[in-house]
């Protein structure tokens, strides 16, 4: 970014490889199985809601073409750690910045293995 700022100042999606999308209700289901509670409603639209897709999709091709960037982690270890961030933030109970920085720690070395 500092020898081209033009370049890269501009919106970038991260996100899972095409063949491992899931569908929003999966998502939820996956968070409330990770988060050990809670539940999905599946409601009928009010005519006057805004209108949700059932499905969403990041498109990361122009982050792998133009930063030669891939998913390091799979839907179900992305999911796993995101909660478990979460769950950290709730309880206070720990450092939280500590915790963060493990788990980037954690993120660089699976990265760097991947390599």
């Amino acid at each position: 970014m500092k020898e081209n700022p033009i370049m890269y100042s501009d919106a970038w999606n991260f996100g899972p490889l095409h063949s491992n999308n899931i569908t929003v209700q999966k998502l939820a289901e996956m968070i409330i199985r990770e988060w050990g509670y809670g539940e999905w409603v599946v409601t009928s639209p009010d005519e006057k809601a805004v209108h949700e897709a059932g499905y969403l999709k990041l498109d990361i091709a122009k982050s792998m073409a133009k930063l030669e960037w891939k998913p390091v982690y799979t839907i179900d270890q992305a999911i796993q750690k995101t909660i478990a961030w979460y769950k950290e933030y709730y309880n206070g109970k720990r450092d939280l910045h500590k915790f963060s920085l493990d788990q980037i720690r954690e993120f660089t070395q699976s990265a760097d293995k991947r390599q």
